[in-house]
């Protein structure tokens, strides 16, 4: 009987460690190991609508994979070639979500350089987001300051969002919060 008690707590034991290990090691992606994401073939008229794509070879996102997930915060790194044809005065930025959910993130515009090069865009729950929600689009979009997007395209990655939450107890509560995307 005693056997069988100690053998019980030794394996709520290692479960304990293991979980407390597991979330420990949860940010398992970096700027040096970004998880890829794939961009969406197909899905609804309306993510197709609001697609542009850029005039390639010249025009390209080489790679694009997430660098942080946080609860209340994800941040994409975008590698990308640009011509030049729409100037200088251009930015990249993006949204989360079908375009009806795009006023739940905020995204800061940041400046796109002629050439090959890289852009780090960062997405957050803005003042009209839930505690809670929950996404399954990336969206990434380059456009000229004051004009509409001359490309935009939507890339899968589902998250759960845990607004204003953050550190340990945040993961703990997006790992378990149940997301139906």
């Amino acid at each position: 009987m005693i056997q069988k008690a100690l053998v019980m707590l030794l394996l709520f034991a290692v479960t304990i460690v293991g979980s407390l290990l597991f979330f420990v090691n949860l940010d398992t992606v970096s700027a040096d190991r970004p998880l890829p994401l794939r961009e969406v073939v197909g899905g609804t008229d309306d993510l197709a609508q609001w697609k542009v794509k850029w005039v390639e070879p010249d025009n390209a996102i080489t790679s694009i994979g997430v660098i942080m997930n946080e609860p209340d915060v994800l941040q994409v790194r975008v590698d990308y070639k640009y011509a030049g044809e729409h100037g200088t005065d251009v930015f990249a930025c993006g949204s989360i979500g079908e375009r009806v959910d795009h006023v739940n993130w905020t995204c800061k515009p940041m400046p796109v350089k002629v050439g090959e090069s890289t852009v780090v865009l960062e997405f957050q729950t803005s003042n009209q987001a839930q505690r809670e929600e929950c996404s399954k689009y990336v969206v990434v979009k380059f456009y000229q300051a004051g004009e509409m997007p001359f490309y935009s395209n939507y890339y899968h990655y589902k998250k759960a969002w845990i607004k204003d939450a953050s550190g340990m107890w945040g993961r703990f509560q997006q790992f378990f919060h149940s997301c139906e995307v």
